[in-house]
């Protein structure tokens, strides 16, 4: 569910900065963003999407849990367990360098989901295999 919600707030800024920017110019600086560092930005925020909505499904649905194989299901749900734990360290670094407000209960928020969704995707690699022949089926 953490991960669906974080698909929805990353989803909200992608639009938000794609759309509402997209042909403006920075005002304070006036440096504007090159078509190169645009694609770029666009490209890794959607790969992180498709990392949250992938790892939703491999922790969420016994069925697409089935599916995967083991060694994909591992290596996708550590990368994404890596990713939410430097998620959780940059919004844990944002915080200690600005003053107490909203946006350090954002901050705290992203903390605690970050770090959640990175243990759960760490503990669930870490996971023994229970094998059929193993069970005594």
């Amino acid at each position: 569910m953490l991960l669906l919600l974080q698909f929805a707030y990353q989803l909200l800024f992608l639009v938000f900065f794609t759309f509402a920017y997209s042909n403006l110019e920075a005002e304070i600086d006036h440096n504007a963003v090159s078509v190169s560092d645009r694609v770029l930005a666009d490209a890794i925020e959607i790969a992180g999407l498709v990392g949250a909505v992938g790892g939703a499904l491999l922790l969420g649905l016994d069925k697409a849990r089935a599916r995967a194989p083991r060694s994909l299901r591992v290596v996708w749900l550590a990368v994404l367990g890596l990713g939410e734990a430097v998620l959780a360290l940059w919004w844990a670094v944002a915080l200690t360098g600005e003053s107490w407000g909203p946006d350090s209960v954002i901050g705290i928020v992203g903390v605690i989901f970050c770090g959640y969704i990175a243990a759960t995707c760490i503990a669930d690699v870490t996971q023994p295999t229970v094998r059929l022949a193993d069970s005594g089926a």
